[in-house]
C-alpha cells in the first residue's frame, strides 16, 4: 500500500513538473467543442495512478486474477496515453483498442458475463458465442463512459474512486480478498491525483487514466458477478450508473441527430451544469473561474448515490431492476429540464448560438 501511494505520487509530481514537454497537443485543447478550461495543461495524471496501480506486481498477490486484469488494460492504456501525447488517435482506434483490452481480459482471466438476471438476457447469455460479444461491448463501453464524464475536474476520477472503495468492500464480503485488495490499490492511487486535479486541475487524468480505471472497474465487476451468480448483475450495473448513463445517451444524442459515433460533443450533464454556472456568475468578478470544480460538487451526490444504493441491493435483483430503470427515467428527466433552462438563459442573455445548439441536442442542425 506504501509502495504504491509513494510510487503514484512521485510520478505525478514528475508530470506536474515535466508533462507539459511530453506532450505534442499544444493548444489543441483550448478550441476543442468540449473543452472546460483555459490553459494548456498536462494529460499524464491517468500514468501515475496506474503505475501505482502497477506496484501489486511487487506483492503477494503477482500471481492473482488481478494480475491478469491489469495487464489486460496495456492495450487501452497505451492507445490512451498516445491520444495524450500526440492529439491524433481517432476515437474509433481508442473504442477498437478497449475491444482489444476487453478481449484481453476474456482470454487471460476465462471469464465473462454469464447471467443478465432478467429472463430474456438469461437465455441469451447461455451461449458463449452470444455472451463474449456482449462482455466485450459492455465492458469498452464503460471503459469509454469514464473518458466522457472527465470534464470537469475531479469528477470521473472521483467516481472511480468511489466505485473502487464500495466494489472493493463487496469483495472482501463475498471472500475474494485479492480482488477487495486490488480495489483498495486502485482508491489509493488515485487520491494523489485528486489532491492534483481538484479543485484547480493542475493535471489532467487524460484517456490513458479514465479508459484504463474504466476497463480495470468494470472488470473487477465482471468476475465477481461471474464467480458469484448470487449477485444481481443490475446491482452491480448500479454501481456504474452514471457513467453508463452518460455514454448511452451520447449514443442516443448521435444517432438521432444523424453525427458520426466519434464526433466532439458538448452536450453532457455536466457541460451543461457548468454551462449554466457560467451564465449565472458573469456578472461576478472571479465566479465563473469556479463553475468547473461546483459542477462537480454539484453532480456527484447524484452519481455517488446509485453506487450506495448497489449495496444494498446487492442480492435483491427485481428491486435492484426498478431501482435502476426508475432512476434512469429520473436521469433523462433531469437532462431534459437542464437543456431547456440553460437553452433559455442563454436565449435571454442573447447567447443565440448557444441557445440554437441547445434547440438541436436531439436532432439535426437544419442547414
Amino acid at each position: 500500500m506504501i509502495l504504491n501511494l509513494v510510487l503514484s505520487t512521485l510520478i505525478l509530481a514528475f508530470m506536474l513538473g515535466f508533462g507539459h514537454r511530453l506532450s505534442n497537443r499544444g493548444n489543441r485543447d483550448l478550441v476543442a467543442v468540449q473543452s472546460s478550461h483555459k490553459r494548456a495543461t498536462a494529460r499524464f495524471g491517468g500514468v501515475a495512478i496506474i503505475f501505482g496501480i502497477s506496484s501489486i506486481f511487487f506483492t503477494e498477490l503477482w500471481t492473482d486474477i488481478s494480475i491478469l486484469i491489469l495487464i489486460s488494460g496495456a492495450p487501452i492504456f497505451v492507445a490512451g496515453l498516445l491520444e495524450d501525447i500526440s492529439g491524433r488517435v481517432s476515437p474509433r482506434y481508442r473504442l477498437l483498442a478497449a475491444f482489444g483490452s476487453a478481449a484481453l481480459a476474456v482470454l487471460l482471466t476465462g471469464e465473462y458475463i454469464v447471467a443478465g438476471d432478467f429472463w430474456l438476457l438469461d437465455r441469451i447469455f447461455i451461449y458463449p458465442v452470444i455472451a463474449i460479444p456482449i462482455t466485450l461491448l459492455i465492458s469498452s463501453g464503460i471503459a469509454n463512459s469514464f473518458n466522457i464524464i472527465d470534464g470537469v475536474n475531479g469528477f470521473s476520477a472521483g467516481i472511480a474512486l468511489i466505485i473502487a472503495a464500495v466494489l472493493g468492500y463487496i469483495c472482501q464480503l463475498y471472500n475474494e480478498k485479492a480482488l477487495s485488495y486490488f480495489c483498495l490499490m486502485i482508491a489509493i492511487a488515485i487520491i494523489p491525483f485528486l489532491i492534483a486535479n481538484f479543485p484547480f486541475g493542475f493535471i489532467f487524468l487524460g484517456d490513458a487514466g479514465a479508459y484504463t480505471l474504466g476497463h480495470l472497474l468494470s472488470w473487477i465487476a465482471i468476475v465477481l458477478v461471474s464467480r458469484h451468480p448470487e449477485i444481481s448483475s443490475w446491482a452491480m450495473l448500479l454501481l456504474f450508473f452514471w457513467p453508463a448513463s452518460e455514454v448511452l445517451l451520447s449514443i442516443y444524442r448521435r444517432l438521432m441527430s444523424r453525427k458520426p459515433s466519434g464526433a466532439p460533443d458538448s452536450f453532457h450533464f455536466h457541460q451543461l451544469i457548468m454551462q449554466l454556472l457560467q451564465f449565472k456568475s458573469d456578472n461576478i468578478n472571479g465566479a465563473i473561474n469556479w463553475a468547473n470544480p461546483l459542477s462537480t460538487m454539484i453532480l456527484m451526490p447524484f452519481a455517488v448515490i446509485p453506487i450506495i444504493i448497489s449495496f444494498f441491493v446487492i442480492q435483491s435483483n427485481s428491486i435492484a431492476i426498478s431501482i435502476y430503470f426508475t432512476l434512469a427515467a429520473s436521469y433523462l428527466g433531469l437532462y431534459i429540464l437542464l437543456v431547456k433552462i440553460v437553452r433559455k438563459i442563454a436565449s435571454d442573455l442573447g447567447y443565440r448560438e448557444v441557445s440554437d445548439r441547445l434547440s438541436n441536442v436531439f436532432t439535426p442542425i437544419k442547414k
